[in-house]
């Protein structure tokens, strides 16, 4: 049996022990922090779905009073409230449970940048609960952001975080920081072939394609390109919203890069062969 005769041996077996013992009681709080959020994941998923069904019933409504008003089905859908427009309340002590929660739970944690984005969630219900005054609303966004922002230093390339962020910036109508086009480009960059990263920053980029500095419109086009190829109807449809067929069609002849989906619409465009609404020929580019 090997015996640790020297003081650098029984110094690196000490120091073996207590990192161990570290690594451990490390995992602990984490386990405990866990257990500690459930509540709040618990309590935020509810209201998700409360959210959901109030929406769906105010929807319903809607189409019915467009019916009976003598518009078609179609023109109800058209009529019809948006998910936005619909007022929802998270129970005032509900949210506070929720919030002791996270607390606990990132005071053994704060390393944790889960937790971070949740507490960030969290007040995301409180900027949006249109029942509170403004001032309490702004806070509870400024409040989400901190936490969104905390998530991104903690995690920097998950885009989830830097979408939060950039969602939260545009509520509190700081689209002019570049904070902002800082999150909106990570979103780009840390999310290429997401799905739904796709379409959501090719959105926020197209609302802001006059203000996108010249890395930040390579990066969108590339995003647009990307959607284009994997939701055309969607996505064509997005940019003959913002009536962007003419800047995006001028900035990929411009661009170095090779920007397939949109070279092919913007030959479609030239032709004149689909309708403003990105119909028609347009959405069978790519299929």
């Amino acid at each position: 049996m090997t015996t640790l005769k020297t003081a650098a041996g029984r110094g690196a077996a000490v120091g073996a022990i207590l990192g161990l013992t570290w690594a451990g009681a490390l995992v602990v709080r984490e386990a405990a922090a866990a257990i500690y959020a459930v509540p709040a994941l618990q309590l935020m998923e509810q209201w998700q779905e409360d959210r959901v069904a109030a929406q769906a019933v105010a929807m319903a409504e809607a189409a019915r009073a467009s019916m009976a008003a003598g518009h078609s089905a179609e023109d109800g859908a058209e009529l019809s409230v948006s998910p936005e427009e619909v007022p929802f309340s998270p129970d005032p002590r509900d949210w506070d449970t929720a919030r002791a929660a996270l607390e606990k739970a990132l005071a053994l944690a704060p390393g944790n940048p889960e937790l971070h984005a949740n507490r960030g969630r969290l007040y995301q219900f409180r900027f949006e609960d249109r029942s509170l005054p403004l001032d309490d609303i702004r806070r509870g966004a400024e409040q989400a952001l901190a936490s969104f922002e905390q998530a991104a230093s903690l995690r920097p390339t998950w885009p989830y975080h830097w979408w939060d962020i950039a969602r939260t910036e545009y509520v509190l109508q700081r689209t002019y920081q570049p904070e902002f086009y800082r999150a909106l480009d990570n979103v780009t960059r840390f999310g290429p072939w997401l799905e739904d990263v796709q379409l959501f920053a090719a959105d926020l980029a197209l609302e802001h394609w006059g203000d996108l500095q010249a890395e930040s419109r390579t990066l969108a086009l590339a995003n647009i390109d990307r959607a284009l190829g994997r939701n055309p109807e969607i996505a064509s449809s997005m940019v003959a919203s913002y009536q962007a067929w003419d800047p995006v069609c001028e900035a990929s002849r411009q661009a170095s890069g090779d920007y397939l989906q949109i070279a092919q619409y913007c030959v479609l465009a030239t032709q004149r062969t689909f309708t403003p609404d990105g119909s028609d020929d347009l959405n069978t580019v790519g299929r």
